[in-house]
């Protein structure tokens, strides 16, 4: 797991063993099948996988409560960005910071946080989550040619998704958009230049 070191200091590893305990989850960390090794990261680029053909990752910090990264993943000319936690700025025109625009621009598939309804958002606008709408925006702005749609509010039932799809697809000029959904597979490839 690579993460970063929280402001109070904490690492990655120590929010979880403090978050996966009872009464919180049935289990403790150590519970989990599996060897788990966690990286602490900083905004930074290093690499992962196979040393013959690695994956180069980017990572920037993104606006949110707390402290949070989001990543860019290179391989054989693919990219995959995945921001899961990003706060939307609250104000009536969206912007974005250079280091979010950078792990974005010009990616095969962007994988982003679109929690909230636009009326849902504007009670927890500091909650550090987005629209589909501020989503598909980024997703254009940075030139991004596949947008997932993530981090879906457990509160929506399979039917509120679909109708946040419709209307970010209506919204997309440039970017296929499509929901995140368990169990999907999703064929990555190049751009084409």
């Amino acid at each position: 797991m690579y993460a970063p070191r929280q402001d109070d200091g904490r690492s990655a590893e120590d929010v979880l063993h403090g978050t996966i305990t009872p009464p919180m989850f049935p289990i403790e960390l150590h519970g989990i099948p599996g060897s788990l090794h966690f990286h602490d990261v900083v905004e930074s680029e290093f690499t992962i996988g196979n040393p013959e053909s690695p994956v180069l990752v980017l990572a920037r910090r993104v606006p949110h409560v707390g402290r949070a990264l989001g990543y860019r993943l290179m391989w054989r000319g693919v990219t995959v960005t995945y921001l899961s936690d990003h706060q939307q700025p609250s104000g009536a025109e969206f912007t974005v910071d250079d280091g979010v625009l950078e792990l974005c621009s010009g990616a095969d598939l962007l994988i982003h946080d679109s929690q909230y309804l636009p009326d849902e958002f504007a009670g927890r606008s500091d909650w550090g989550h987005c629209t589909a709408e501020f989503a598909v925006w980024l997703a254009e702005k940075a030139g991004a040619r596949r947008l997932a749609l993530f981090h879906h509010d457990p509160d929506h039932n399979d039917d509120c998704v679909d109708e946040i799809l419709a209307t970010a697809q209506k919204l997309a000029t440039t970017v296929d958009v499509f929901a995140a959904a368990e169990r999907t597979t999703i064929t990555v490839g190049p751009a084409s230049h």
